[in-house]
């Protein structure tokens, strides 16, 4: 399963879900450096999650063409 962190309040990570829902991870529980918009892999319910920064990377660049398509 896939997600992105909305945000970060009180060292607990907001993700979204690709289904839309919402759920609650303590950062210590992620491996890698949790961040508002970074891509998350959460796989075994919930044991295992770690930052995917190829797909974070890949994400920016998508919201950016997006950004520029408005603008022109």
């Amino acid at each position: 399963m896939r997600g992105i962190i909305d945000r970060i309040e009180n060292k607990v990570a907001v993700i979204e879900l690709e289904d839309g829902r919402m759920i609650n991870i303590k950062t210590i529980n992620i491996k890698g450096i949790p961040k508002e918009g970074k891509v998350i892999e959460i796989e075994h319910e919930c044991e295992k999650m770690l930052i995917n920064e190829f797909e974070t990377i890949e994400r920016r660049k998508y919201m950016k063409e997006l950004i520029k398509d408005l603008w022109n």
